[in-house]
């Protein structure tokens, strides 16, 4: 959904951002990945999860890669798999993901994660969505999304402003056996 507004308001690049992680050092790079998708959560920083091929937390795409590997796939609700549904998409269409070249100074956090316990829907879903990451269908993505929009608030804070999407999300049972 955020690629259709970052393209309607005219922006050419998408930061996906986990609610769950918390920054706490201005030297992250938010700026334009230039040279293909680029992964903010470096494994090598990130407070829990340090496997090679993780790219969840934060991640800046351009709108071009993210229309190239038709988005994020719409099977995953709930928490868990969906990161590694979207590695693999970069992976299919040969786009290379760049991280942070040197990591100075580790111990200082550079994250909080902010994930309370989970609860036992979300270790559900994590099953499910171990299954569905199994089947990788890469033709559901941005050409197969269904929302409605609820309302769009502008906001403005310490000087920045943006914009807050209130959308409801609708489930199409033929790509996902439960929502």
């Amino acid at each position: 959904i955020g690629y259709f507004y970052a393209k309607k308001y005219s922006n050419d690049y998408l930061i996906i951002h986990d609610i769950d992680i918390i920054p706490l050092n201005m030297l992250l790079n938010y700026n334009y990945p230039k040279n293909g998708p680029y992964h903010i959560a470096d494994p090598r920083i990130h407070p829990l999860y340090h496997y090679h091929k993780y790219i969840g937390g934060i991640l800046s795409i351009t709108l071009k890669h993210f229309e190239k590997i038709n988005g994020m796939s719409n099977e995953f609700w709930g928490w868990g798999r969906e990161d590694d549904d979207l590695y693999k998409r970069l992976e299919k269409n040969k786009l290379s993901l760049h991280r942070i070249k040197d990591v100075e100074n580790k111990n200082f956090p550079f994250f909080i994660h902010d994930h309370p316990h989970s609860e036992k829907r979300d270790l559900t879903n994590i099953l499910h969505n171990s299954y569905t990451l199994q089947s990788r269908n890469f033709g559901n993505g941005l050409t197969t999304l269904k929302y409605e929009l609820i309302k769009i608030e502008e906001k403005t804070t310490q000087g920045w402003e943006y914009k807050i999407i209130n959308v409801k999300l609708i489930c199409t049972k033929k790509y996902k056996i439960y929502c």
